[in-house]
């Protein structure tokens, strides 16, 4: 029996080494790398998760390219990934990008249970500078129709705020993230946007291993009564 309860974890642990090495770790801190994650069938992994599915969409009357965009890996107080761009609006200008992805936990035992939005702005006069970030799971789903959370600036001066939203667990999220600035008569400019995803064991992988440990134990203390 002890035999048979440490084949089944050996094979848990090979099978998500398989998965790790499938998957090229995520390119970081190569400057203007968006062009490699939004150039189309970009997948990649940070830790646990599978980061895929990339798309960024740029408009406005000063569009910012993918390949402008630097993407670097967040492991920090969650996993994820941070997008830095020059998102700038002069007076009578506006920029915008949308930037969508694919968040799915690798290997199992763990889920997703909530995503935290970071962003880096500064604003004039009555420029404003805006991110919303939308979400559902499990993916594939559509990630639109409603804003999850929102960070919004109007005020003079270059400002950081974060926010984290929880929701029900998930192996997988969809994420949209709309990324707006507006000059107005004014100025405003967005230069960086995180996302950071936390994770909890699932609920059956908990009974699973509760319950393999109690059996273990069971079979050392039979072993014991008849040593």
């Amino acid at each position: 029996m002890l035999k048979k309860i440490s084949l089944f974890i050996f094979f848990g642990l090979a099978t998500t080494a398989m998965t790790a090495f499938a998957t090229p770790l995520c390119s970081n801190g190569v400057t203007d790398n968006g062009s490699t994650y939004f150039g189309g069938g970009y997948s990649c992994q940070v830790g646990d998760l599978l980061f895929s599915n990339f798309s960024y969409t740029a408009s406005g009357t000063n569009p910012i390219s993918a390949g402008q965009i630097t993407v670097d890996t967040v492991t920090n107080n969650g996993i994820g990934l941070s997008f830095h761009a020059p998102w700038t609006a002069a007076a009578g200008m506006t920029t915008d990008g949308a930037i969508d992805f694919t968040v799915t936990v690798l290997g199992g035992g763990n889920v997703l249970e909530d995503f935290g939005l970071a962003q880096t702005s500064g604003v004039s006069g009555d420029g404003s500078a805006s991110v919303a970030e939308n979400g559902c799971g499990p993916a594939p789903c559509l990630a639109t129709g409603g804003s999850i959370y929102v960070l919004t600036f109007q005020d003079s001066g270059e400002r950081s705020a974060q926010g984290e939203t929880t929701f029900n667990p998930v192996s997988s999220v969809e994420v949209e993230k709309d990324i707006s600035v507006n000059g107005n008569t004014g100025f405003a400019t967005i230069s960086v946007v995180q996302d950071t995803f936390s994770q909890v064991p699932e609920p059956i992988s908990m009974g699973l291993m509760g319950g393999g440990l109690a059996l273990l134990g069971l079979v050392r203390l039979r072993r014991r009564a008849q040593a």
